[in-house]
């Protein structure tokens, strides 16, 4: 392999559409108006411009050259098709990354589509005509450097593009990381499409440039490293024809009568084995997950549990991270080819390679994981091959199983079976004995007996015990440091003999206002602390008794409903670039909008006094992010500020996916005590998890599912939850009074017997009517809160009026208006309502 040619290309593919941010930064692009390359010679412009890659590279005769190609390339990735290698492995990937026959408009105005639109208006996975979404507003992204604040967000109405570069991120690019990182920091909300011409009127600039940019970066990577067995001059040249003969095949080829299915299938399988350069199997998606991390991160003693639950959480996180890098490092691509790393799985675009070399990958990485901590974790491995017709619009066909987000979900599919083999090459081995069954001698942490006990504890223990408290001072100083991190126990191995490498040492933190600086890292990093201590868990606790009288802990589950069906269904053209959007954008939210809301938000129902001051309370101070990333995050805290993160965290999401109804979060809740054992709690949390995932109603004929919290074993949708703090606020006051038991008393009643006046999934669509229940609540209120007028208590009024209003949706006789009654919504306020009263 030729380094320096190879190196060109990378930057090249990563730079070839440059000029189209770069030319938005010229305030006065007059001299471009005529040009019929306006972005191309924007982008010659840049590589000749602030960025400085004589300092990148040196200034030898190689480098020259490698400058040189990249212009050169730029310069003709929209021209005719000639002989140059490169050349075309370029315009091979810019066309498998659009995934759309597009033809370059030359009369384009650069202006046109000047902001990206959001990804998830568009978004839709509802089969029922009824409850398809109707919206269609246009959000769109500011024009400015990422951000993971709120600033970030799509909005209808944008009024704060900001077109200004720091001029001193130019003078920070000294490898292809920070390239990457500038690209992203700039490019994040640049349409990749802008000029583009649109096929049709139902086509979005939702693509972002720096997701197009990256993508046809590793696609280039990968033809390169498969070139000696790759005629490019050919795969360019019939790319197009050999397209539309596929689209005209499956068209074919559609299977409309059930009894013809599997003979259409083999009838289309012939027909496109006849395709010859589009129907090769060049590439591989990689596919890794980590099991066994629930029980890993969780099954540590409650004593102490605050001083390492970070740090085994965090070393997850790495870990992800860690394999990712040392699979693409050893396939030599760049780490452009990592689609998406987060919440144990990563996602990897490689040249085709053998099985054998994966199941390599495989072993490595667990053999180190393994003398650490025995079979209590794996990374699985899998992999399924793509051809370039995977990656085109027109070619994708679900029973044919062409195209990127069935292959998406293959390659889990392939993971999930490794997954039930774990450690299966170590044979007999596995199942020798390790430490002497002393219970004396084993880790009163983890309980494991496998390594060194120094103190009680383990050294892998004290290990993340220090990991906490590093990613603690990283919190502090907005930094973090790779060499810092790297000689610990847990880690050490992953670093020896450049297994695996970081072209940076220190990145910069998100800063207080959600600004970020090259080269930077995104991390799930937040601790309640109390003068730079961390606070335990039962310090928590106490916080939330001298606010609310009850000493509770809250554990919240939160995660995306449905994301595999977005994946698979939900896309509008889910090309590869579509998908990479969409992964770049949750990890926005969950990597670095969550960590920022909780460093700075403030809970909306929780107040505490400061001196005479009565102030709403920080989350910083009463929150624990065990982790987030990927499509889900794990919280813990002071119960009643959990309650209120909760609900925002939701709310800022819907706002996050411009109220898409077919995007959604559910969450658990569950309330324990400071000293309940941490790891029984979480599970306790993702049952309640799951109970929000299986709640339904329906609304205007509309069936709802998902998109719910619940708390208390009762689950109850996000829709709802502003009558739930409205009721709450009225028990509230009601418990104000001297007869506050009373009104407890009530509210246990209350709560006991709504549900038996309607009873619902008697059958399937079916209702069971009580009334007199009804009756006896309205009766009971009367004859115990009212006055010798016979005038209803005001305290109570307002449970009488919610009695009202249902026994008139009974007379009503209308079956669709009762199915939409949810009663958790009194029991769950009037239970909130009486934790923080007493």
């Amino acid at each position: 392999m030729d380094e320096n040619e190879y190196e060109a290309l990378k930057i090249g593919a990563l730079l070839h559409d440059i000029g189209k941010w770069y030319k938005l930064l010229d305030n006065d692009s007059s001299e471009n108006n005529g040009s019929n390359n306006g972005h191309v010679d924007y982008g010659v412009k840049f590589i000749g411009g602030k960025i400085n890659f004589k300092e990148y590279w040196g200034s030898n005769n190689s480098e020259i050259e490698k400058i040189k190609t990249i212009k050169f390339l730029i310069e003709n990735h929209h021209g005719e098709n000639n002989e140059n290698k490169l050349l075309n492995i370029l315009k091979i990937s810019d066309k498998l990354s659009n995934g759309e026959l597009i033809t370059y408009n030359k009369n384009a105005s650069s202006n046109d589509d000047l902001n990206l639109a959001s990804i998830f208006e568009n978004i839709s996975i509802s089969e029922n005509e009824n409850n398809k979404k109707t919206s269609n507003k246009n959000y769109i992204y500011p024009l400015m450097p990422l951000n993971v604040s709120e600033k970030s967000f799509p909005k209808i109405n944008i009024d704060n593009n900001t077109k200004k570069v720091d001029d001193e991120d130019f003078k920070k690019i000294n490898n292809f990381e920070d390239l990457l990182l500038f690209i992203q920091k700039y490019t994040w909300c640049v349409p990749s499409t802008y000029n583009m011409e649109k096929k049709d009127s139902n086509y979005f600039s939702d693509v972002s440039l720096y997701d197009h940019l990256k993508t046809t970066c590793a696609i280039a990577c990968c033809l390169y490293n498969n070139k000696d067995k790759l005629d490019v001059k050919n795969l360019l040249d019939n790319l197009d024809d050999e397209a539309n003969k596929i689209k005209e095949i499956i068209n074919n080829y559609e299977v409309k009568e059930k009894n013809k299915k599997e003979d259409n299938e083999i009838l289309l399988k012939e027909k496109l084995d006849e395709i010859k350069y589009i129907n090769e199997h060049k590439f591989s998606l990689i596919h890794g997950d980590i099991s066994g991390v629930q029980d890993f991160i969780f099954n540590i003693t409650s004593k102490g549990a605050n001083k390492s639950l970070k740090g085994r959480s965090f070393y997850l996180d790495f870990l992800t991270e860690l394999c990712a890098r040392y699979v693409v490092n050893e396939l030599n691509l760049p780490i452009a080819n990592i689609l998406f790393y987060g919440g144990g799985h990563f996602y990897i675009l490689s040249h085709n390679i053998e099985d054998k070399k994966v199941n390599d990958f495989e072993e490595k990485i667990n053999d180190i994981l393994f003398d650490k901590f025995g079979a209590n974790l794996y990374v699985a491995i899998g992999k399924v091959n793509l051809r370039p017709i995977d990656f085109l619009i027109d070619c994708m066909d679900e029973d044919a199983k062409i195209g990127i987000p069935y292959k998406w979900k293959e390659a889990a599919d392939e993971t999930s079976k490794k997954k039930m083999k774990k450690f299966e090459y170590k044979g007999m081995k596995l199942f020798e004995a390790k430490g002497s069954g002393d219970e004396n001698k084993r880790c009163k942490i983890c309980k494991s007996e496998n390594a060194k006990i120094t103190n009680e504890k383990c050294e892998y223990c004290e290990s993340f015990e220090e990991l906490t408290t590093i990613l603690r001072d990283f919190g502090i100083e907005k930094k973090f440091s790779v060499e810092q991190i790297k000689d610990l126990k847990v880690l050490t191995d992953f670093f020896k003999n450049k297994m695996v490498e970081f072209e940076n040492n220190i990145y910069e933190l998100p800063d207080n206002e959600g600004n970020l600086k090259i080269p930077y890292k995104l991390g799930s990093i937040a601790f309640p602390m109390d003068n730079n201590k961390i606070k335990e868990f039962s310090e928590l606790g106490e916080d939330a008794e001298k606010r609310t009288g009850t000493n509770k802990l809250a554990i919240l589950k939160m995660d995306v409903d449905n994301l595999g069906k977005i994946i698979t269904k939900g896309l509008n053209k889910p090309t590869i670039s579509r998908l990479s959007t969409l992964s770049s954008m949750l990890t926005l939210f969950f990597t670095g909008y969550i960590p920022y809301l909780i460093k700075t938000g403030k809970a909306e129902t929780v107040f505490e006094e400061e001196g005479n001051v009565v102030k709403k309370v920080e989350y910083k101070n009463n929150v624990y992010l065990t982790y987030s990333g990927g499509d889900d995050t794990l919280i813990v805290g002071a119960w009643d500020v959990v309650w209120d993160l909760a609900k925002e965290i939701n709310d800022k999401f819907k706002e996050f996916v411009c109220n898409n109804p077919d995007i959604t979060l559910s969450a658990g809740v569950v309330l324990v005590s400071p000293k309940f054992e941490y790891r029984k709690g979480v599970y306790l949390a993702e049952e309640e998890l799951e109970n929000a995932k299986e709640n339904i109603m329906e609304v205007n004929g509309k069936k709802l599912e998902k998109d719910s919290v619940s708390i208390f074993g009762l689950s109850l949708n996000w829709g709802k939850i502003e009558k739930v703090d409205g009721y709450e606020n009225n028990f509230i006051e009601a418990m104000q009074k001297p007869d506050k038991k009373r009104i407890v008393h009530l509210v246990q009643k209350t709560s006991s017997n709504l549900k038996k006046a309607v009873s619902k999934n008697v059958s399937e669509n079916g209702i069971q009517i009580n009334i007199p229940y009804l009756w006896r609540m309205k009766y009971y209120l009367y004859r115990n809160y009212s006055n010798k007028n016979g005038e209803l208590d005001e305290n109570v009024e307002f449970i009488y009026n919610y009695l009202t209003n249902i026994e008139n949706k009974i007379k009503k006789g209308n079956i669709d208006e009762l199915k939409e009654i949810a009663f958790n919504d009194m029991i769950i306020a009037s239970r909130i309502a009486e934790l923080k009263s007493r």
